[in-house]
């Protein structure tokens, strides 16, 4: 192996190779099962039986769905409101149309209500202070419960289930899609709703989010979790081989070495790793997004979400990890062998 510069880590020059580049394969499950093929067989050692473990799926809907306290105004109130723009709305939401909103509809109608509502409160504070500080009230209660109607209709609602649904053998570590690009400007509009800018364009909300029925976060944990499982028996038949007896001795490389070294120069390097860049790539453009959105309305989520987020979490910290200890536990027979400095 060529490293970078003379004296470089063994680390350091096959992570510089995991991030060049490469090719993209349909299924990172399927080469490294060949990979450990190889290895087992020039390292005269048995396949471990291991199975890559799979991600529970979303809580059912039922579980996810929030319950919201309505502090409201009565028909009196209502109609004293006729002169301000919010009296519309009101009449609106409150039709057997509104009655029947979406989740992201109802959310487009929140926004609206604490957007007219302070120039409604401002209109009428002077004539009418009682019905002003009853507005400001109602008002209030829907501030707080904002975070909660974003919940329910972004991480919450049927098209992030779509985004976490599972899959395995047809994944495909994209390049930055429009999904990514949907979630950027999702998580900017969630930002700007949470820290006071109401602001909202139905029809941008509606078509960002069926965007995201397009997305692959559920195929990416999974692709994750598969290649882990492959690369964690991979190091197991290093492992083993290791402590049963050495592949090479001092001053002799054998042909068995030859073919060692070309197993983890063309599978590992050559073919596993630049697709493991390109599920690296896409968990920050991607991933690191919803976790953002995550965290600014995890005070919203319901418990259930909550354990399936951290549980999904821990499960991708754990497989990523799978990587760097692959690198590792290759080194000292690279080292062994001459391949590497030792």
């Amino acid at each position: 192996m060529n490293l970078p510069y003379p004296g470089a880590s063994v680390g350091a020059a096959i992570l510089v190779l995991m991030f060049l580049q490469g090719c993209s394969h349909p299924s990172i499950g399927d080469q490294i099962q060949n990979y450990q093929e190889k290895l087992a067989r020039v390292l005269d050692e048995d396949l471990p039986g291991s199975e890559p473990e799979t991600l529970p799926s979303l809580p059912r809907a039922r579980a996810l769905r929030l319950e919201f306290s309505e502090e409201s105004l009565n028909l009196l109130e209502f109609f004293q409101l006729m002169d301000c723009e919010l009296h519309e709305l009101i009449a609106d939401h409150n039709s057997s149309l509104g009655r029947l909103a979406t989740p992201s509809q109802e959310l487009v109608y929140q926004l609206r209500f604490l957007d007219a509502a302070q120039s409604c409160i401002s209109q009428i504070t002077e004539d009418q202070p009682e019905l002003a500080e009853t507005l400001r009230l109602v008002t209030e209660n829907k501030r707080q419960q904002l975070p909660g109607y974003i919940w329910q209709a972004t991480l919450g609602g049927k098209e992030f289930r779509s985004f976490w649904q599972p899959g395995y053998n047809d994944y495909i570590a994209d390049e930055l899609s429009e999904v990514d690009l949907a979630l950027s400007r999702l998580n900017h509009l969630v930002t700007r709703w949470i820290n006071g800018n109401y602001e909202v364009d139905s029809k941008e909300l509606e078509t960002l989010l069926g965007t995201l029925r397009q997305g692959d976060g559920g195929r990416l944990v999974a692709a994750w979790q598969q290649a882990a499982s492959g690369l964690n028996g991979a190091s197991a038949i290093l492992e083993a081989r290791l402590d049963r007896k050495p592949l090479c001795f001092p001053q002799m490389v054998t042909s068995k070495a030859d073919i060692f070294r070309n197993v983890v120069m063309g599978d590992f390097i050559g073919q596993i790793q630049p697709v493991v860049a390109k599920m690296n790539r896409r968990y920050y453009s991607g991933f690191r997004i919803v976790e953002a959105m995550e965290t600014i309305l995890a005070a919203a989520e319901p418990q259930a979400y909550r354990a399936w987020r951290l549980h999904r979490n821990n499960k991708l910290k754990e497989a990523r990890a799978a990587v760097p200890a692959h690198v590792a536990a290759l080194e000292p027979i690279m080292k062994q062998c001459g391949f590497l400095p030792g």
